[in-house]
């Protein structure tokens, strides 16, 4: 009989197991914050959120595994500029960033806001600047080079703290310790329900600040083939609008939707 009688049944085997994907050599380590509905922690005490379904996808079809790294942002980005951090993710593109890392955009961005527990009548950084009132910014936050700007303005000196994570931001502004927040506000809706003013959140968009937009930065410590892999399973995503779909309709719907 003839062997090429057996290539018909060759194929057909091909076909029907499923194609091994490289994967990486080592799981990779991966930033998480409490920032929802990007990250957060469910009631059972698991990781949650539209990163940790969007890597989820990411390692379908790679074949990495990641490995969740609760830190605070400040601390992660020490890491990841020290080789430590494998990949940051919710994360605005700036050049000193792209020093250390390659920067994929989930195709989203949301616009720097001033956030309280009262109307503020407050539509412009112009305008703040203006108003007699204390407010807060995260440790380690970039959110573009007009937010850096203003921040460093000699006549909010006094007016602002610095706190390390959502929740606390939201429990000085519980407890009164401070007017208002300057941040993206949908890193501030798992906090808020924790603390029980999530329907009291009221945010007004600062035109003249920046809109950010987010995604993920993987270290350049990630071997080349590797990076590349998953870069690849990431723009795939994207394009098909995974990450934006699920970042609104958890916004839309709820914490957690």
């Amino acid at each position: 009989m003839s062997r090429h009688r057996y290539l018909p049944l060759l194929f057909a085997a091909l076909l029907a197991c499923p194609t091994a994907h490289a994967g990486c050599a080592k799981p990779l380590t991966v930033a998480f914050g409490g920032f929802t509905p990007d990250m957060y922690i469910a009631e059972q005490g698991n990781y949650a959120g539209v990163v940790i379904d969007y890597l989820s996808e990411v390692g379908k079809k790679t074949g990495c595994k990641f490995t969740y790294i609760n830190v605070p942002w400040a601390r992660a980005w020490y890491l990841f500029k020290n080789g430590q951090m494998d990949i940051v993710p919710i994360a605005a593109q700036n050049s000193a960033r792209d020093g250390f890392g390659d920067y994929v955009s989930n195709e989203i961005s949301e616009q720097v806001s001033i956030v309280s527990l009262r109307q503020l009548d407050i539509d412009s950084a112009v305008q703040l600047i203006r108003q007699p009132i204390k407010f807060d910014v995260m440790r380690g936050a970039e959110y573009g080079p007009k937010y850096s700007e203003f921040i460093g303005n000699p006549a909010l000196r006094g007016r602002f703290e610095v706190s390390p994570d959502p929740i606390t931001m939201i429990r000085k502004l519980k407890g009164q310790r401070m007017d208002a927040i300057l941040t993206l506000p949908s890193g501030l809706l798992d906090a808020a329900k924790a603390e029980g003013v999530e329907a009291q959140l009221n945010a007004r968009c600062l035109q003249d600040l920046d809109k950010v937009g987010a995604g993920m930065y993987l270290s350049h410590e990630i071997p080349a083939a590797e990076a590349a892999q998953l870069k690849a399973a990431m723009r795939e995503l994207n394009q098909s609008g995974f990450y934006y779909k699920r970042f609104m309709a958890a916004v839309t719907n709820g914490v957690g939707a």
